[in-house]
């Protein structure tokens, strides 16, 4: 199946169960892969048969840093329907990094990965 894919969309925002993630804004790092059907773009070459990602990055930059959520898993869960409601679109997977988590005496990179289908 045919996709577009955009990595490292670098935002920042404020998600965390913890009270010291929720002082102040992390940066998050999203990827998304959208899968649909390019046959007509990639021999017309024109943009208006094909996604025009120009139009769904600030949306998700809107959702990371102008909302705020508990989970990872949610804030995935808002950015991959954003994707969707686009009516093309058949299959979406979503990533999303906090880039640095700091929880007790560790600090890591968690990753969530939500896929989904038409």
């Amino acid at each position: 199946m045919d996709r577009i894919v955009i990595d490292d969309l670098h935002f920042w925002g404020v998600h965390g169960v913890y009270p010291q993630e929720r002082l102040q804004k992390q940066e998050f790092i999203v990827s998304v892969k959208i899968y649909l059907d390019l046959s007509r773009a990639s021999c017309s070459d024109a943009l208006e048969d094909t996604f025009n990602y120009a139009e769904l990055v600030p949306q998700l930059k809107s959702i990371v840093e102008e909302k705020s959520f508990f989970l990872l898993e949610r804030l995935a869960g808002e950015l991959i329907n954003c994707i969707f409601s686009f009516d093309f679109v058949k299959k979406a997977k979503v990533a999303v990094t906090k880039a640095k988590a700091q929880v007790n005496d560790y600090s890591f990179a968690p990753t969530v990965v939500l896929e989904r289908e038409r």
